[in-house]
């Protein structure tokens, strides 16, 4: 073909001028010197005029202190299968873009024929350089070996270079893409330089060996992709200023990779499974802008820090990361991370597994480790969360700490063998369904903000919740489980705390409510049980049940008053021997003390608006009713009660000296034994019966309308003021009408005393003695036929407005039993018919009109 072979040895160098050399082969040998040919020492010079093609197969070495071995000044394409070097170049194209490719070796800074080495004299970032394309770029393969005592391969320009044999810039960089570019490392190849491999290119593809003596081997410095494939090898670290970078190879150097983006150039790291990132300080560094750096680790992470972010920004792990000093940190901003993999930090006693130093979200998932010789997770500055499904460990302190608030949702296990499970240090929330176990505490809760702790699962220390060092208060809740290996499962601080259990709650240990006013509440939901209050749960003020809460509670004997407030359709069984008050709420509440033959003293209940039902058991127990109807049920003890404004019922203890006293309302009352009191109230209806023994039944002194029964003892009846009714019993009883009404009495089976009163009376006799006090008003005295027989004995009868009434009798009987009457000895006897007599002490003239059938 057309075109110059040059084929001989030459000793001056060649100038290419007119497009009749052009292409060119060489296939000689050119060794210029500075000063012969050349006046700048270079082996070939294409001027200019042309774009020269140049095929180099031979020997050019240009030994001349600024020459080159090969200089196109207006581009043109080199293929060079043979030995290419200048002192200052080997292959310089200037002018347009070119292209070079090398099968054989180029070399830039050489000294005698046949040799090259580095040279102690420093250049400009361009020189001297192996290859180099000047403005115009262009492309360079190689796939021998081009080396610069300086730079291996440099293109001002955009432009690509794909590698497949060797590269070296022995002093500075392998590689520069000053425009950008893409730059392709083939498998076998190698990237070698003393600072830099590669620096300027935009697509960076390795599959082959970078490395870099010092500073980063690899520089994305404008920021574009860089693909470290599998088996390929950096060694030197990465630099980029935004992009993204993915690995799946391995990538070493004292920070492994470093991340410098900006807002406008966010950067991303992925390292894939199978990926190795070996760190001396750092693994991943991160310092661009605030909250732009994104790293996902699937691989190997194996650093002083694994995953270093300065200014915020995110991170997943679902490989390993393994740290001397800290797996995850991320400073400068709110960060987030979350972990399927695994995270070791056990390098040294200050090793933490994940450190956040400006809050944000830890997400830890089933499966997934986290762990930390001082601290499994630590997040500090701002308010935090950690949801965690897996493992988070320290081996000497805070399994996780919160020091500025935050939020932690557990189901898996978080352990220290050193310090607390989890510390929150200024408040915050705990849901737990998991397992916290820690040397000194379960969870520990400090600060002045307030702790609220969510317990579904186990809590255990040798305190289990320990908030001593709270003092904003906290709200803890159990459903699960907390142990206090120590003897204490929760001690609680100086602000006002509220404990919250559950039915199936348990604690291991005692439960102290610290200082503050405190409140422990008993939740609905199954039946539940709590023994030991008042010595296993001390210094709670109030103990609550809620709304439709089921609860057996065990008080301990000596113990100081605790008060019970029970919410709307709330049922409590008291137990055991200490002190108890009990409060109703505004629904139906059901109490009973000593169920089950327990001997529960000093229980007193108040009831609310809603309806309260109290169950006695063989202790002492006071109910004052509320508003709303009140149920009462003596049981074995004794019982003082008061009814409430809506009635209801009570009923006395068998252990007698019951006082039940009717509240406003319609109220039905059963004595209990020996010692009762009964006593009506309020705007009548109400219904005394008495019960064992001896018992007393007041009226009430307002105008309602009562009920009395008496009982098999001998009582004391006094009606009230209303229109009363009384039923005489087995018993001898004292029987007094009401002061102003009109009291029907129904004398019992026994000797009875009946005292009238003003108003106009009823008194019917039984079939026992009566001894009969007429009042002043025109009282009636009725007998019946057969239900009588017995003797009774009515004084104070007044024949002018009194009445003897007869039922059952015949018209005939009642006429001869009056006239048959015996008036004497300062009275009147009368004997009916069924052998009842009756004498009216003091009363001589009774009339036909004093006695009527009915």
């Amino acid at each position: 073909m057309a075109g110059t072979l040059y084929n001989g040895t030459y000793n001056a160098g060649i100038t290419l001028s007119t497009n009749v050399q052009n292409p060119v082969t060489f296939e000689g040998k050119l060794y210029v010197s500075g000063g012969t040919g050349l006046a700048n020492g270079t082996g070939i010079l294409g001027e200019a005029s042309y774009n020269w093609t140049i095929d180099s197969e031979g020997t050019i070495i240009a030994a001349g202190s600024v020459g080159y071995g090969i200089d196109l000044a207006a581009g043109g394409s080199i293929d060079e299968t043979g030995f290419v070097a200048g002192y200052t170049g080997g292959i310089v194209v200037a002018g347009a873009p070119a292209t070079a490719v090398n099968d054989g070796t180029v070399a830039a800074g050489i000294i005698g024929q046949g040799s090259y080495a580095s040279q102690s004299r420093l250049f400009s970032a361009k020189y001297p350089a192996g290859i180099y394309l000047a403005a115009a770029g262009g492309a360079v393969t190689n796939h021998g070996l081009v080396e610069g005592n300086f730079n291996g391969v440099v293109l001002e320009a955009a432009g690509s270079v794909d590698n497949s044999g060797n590269i070296s810039g022995t002093a500075s960089y392998g590689v520069v893409l000053n425009a950008g570019g893409t730059l392709t490392n083939e498998s076998g190849a190698r990237i070698d330089a003393g600072f830099a491999a590669v620096t300027g290119a935009t697509v960076l593809v390795n599959d082959g060996t970078m490395t870099a003596a010092s500073g980063y081997a690899a520089v994305l410095a404008a920021g574009g992709s860089l693909a470290n494939a599998a088996g390929a090898l950096i060694t030197g670290g990465v630099l980029a200023a935004g992009g993204q970078i993915g690995n799946s190879g391995t990538i070493d150097g004292n920070v492994a990779v470093r991340l410098d983006g900006t807002a406008a150039a966010p950067e991303s790291f992925i390292n894939a499974s199978g990926g190795t990132i070996g760190g001396g300080t750092d693994g991943v560094l991160a310092s661009g802008a605030a909250g732009e750096a994104t790293v996902a680790n699937d691989g190997v992470i194996s650093a002083g820090t694994g995953i270093s972010l300065q200014a915020g920004g995110s991170a997943t792990n679902a490989g390993t990361i393994d740290a001397a000093a800290v797996g995850v940190l991320i400073v400068g901003g709110s960060g987030v991370f979350a972990n399927t993999g695994t995270i070791a930090a056990s390098g040294s006693a200050a090793g933490v597994g994940v450190s956040f130093a400006d809050g944000g979200l830890i997400t830890n998932a089933a499966g997934a480790l986290i762990a930390g010789a001082a601290a499994g997770a630590a997040l500090a500055g701002a308010a935090a969360t950690i949801s965690n499904a897996g493992t988070i460990f320290s081996s000497s302190g805070d399994g996780v700490s919160l020091g500025a608030g935050g939020s932690i949702a557990n189901s898996g296990t978080i352990l220290s063998n050193g310090g607390p499970g989890a510390l929150l240090a200024a408040g915050g929330t705990v849901a737990n369904s998991g397992t916290m176990l820690g040397t000194t505490a379960g969870l520990a809760l400090q600060g002045s903000a307030v702790a609220i702790v969510g317990n579904a699962g186990t809590i255990n220390g040798r305190i289990g919740i320990d908030a001593s060092g709270e003092t904003g208060g906290a709200i803890v809740t159990n459903g699960g489980s907390i142990v206090g290996s120590g003897g204490t499962a929760v001690q609680l601080g100086s602000g006002n705390d509220i404990l919250l259990v559950g039915a199936g709650a348990v604690f291991d240990g005692r439960v102290d409510g610290g200082g503050g006013t405190n409140l422990l509440e008993l939740t609905a939901g199954n039946p539940g049980s709590l023994y030991g209050l008042g010595s296993s749960f001390t210094n709670f003020g109030y103990v609550g049940v809620a709304p439709g809460a089921s609860w057996l509670i065990g008080a301990s004997a000596g113990s100081s008053a605790d008060t019970v407030f029970a919410g709307a359709g709330s049922t409590v069984d008291f137990v055991g021997s200490g002190q108890l008050n009990f409060v109703a709420g505004s629904g139906p509440a059901t109490i009973a003390s000593g169920y089950g033959g327990g001997a529960t003293t000093n229980v007193l209940v108040f009831g609310g608006s809603g309806a309260l039902s109290f169950a006695n058991g063989n202790g002492a127990s006071t109910v004052i009713g509320g508003s709303g109807p009140t149920y009462v049920a003596g049981g074995n003890g004794r019982v003082t009660a008061f009814g409430g404004a809506a009635g209801g019922l009570l009923s006395g203890g068998l252990q007698g000296n019951n006082v039940l006293v009717a509240g406003n309302g319609p109220t039905t009352i059963f004595g209990g034994n020996s010692g009762d009191l009964l006593v009506a109230n309020g705007a009548g209806g109400d219904v005394l019966v008495a019960g064992f023994g001896n018992q007393t039944l007041l009226g009430s002194s307002s105008t309602g309308n009562d009920v009395y029964y008496a009982g098999g003892g001998s009582n004391v009846i006094v009606a009230g003021t209303g229109n009363d009714i009384v039923v005489g019993g087995g018993g001898a009883d004292l029987i007094y009408a009401g002061a102003t009404g009109n009291t029907a009495i129904f004398a019992g089976s026994a000797s009875n005393t009946i005292v009238g009163g003003a108003g106009n009376d009823y008194i019917q006799a039984g079939t026992g003695f009566s001894s009969v006090f007429a009042g002043s008003g025109a009282d009636v005295f009725g007998f019946v036929n057969g239900q009588s027989g017995a003797t009774n004995i009515i004084n104070g009868f007044n024949p002018a407005t009194d009445l003897i009434a007869l039922s059952g009798y015949g018209a005939g009987e009642a006429a001869a039993a009056l006239q048959g009457a015996y008036a004497g000895g300062g009275g009147t006897i009368l004997t009916l018919p069924d052998k009842t007599q009756i004498i009216l002490v003091g009363v001589s003239n009774l009339g036909a009109s004093s006695v009527v059938s009915t």
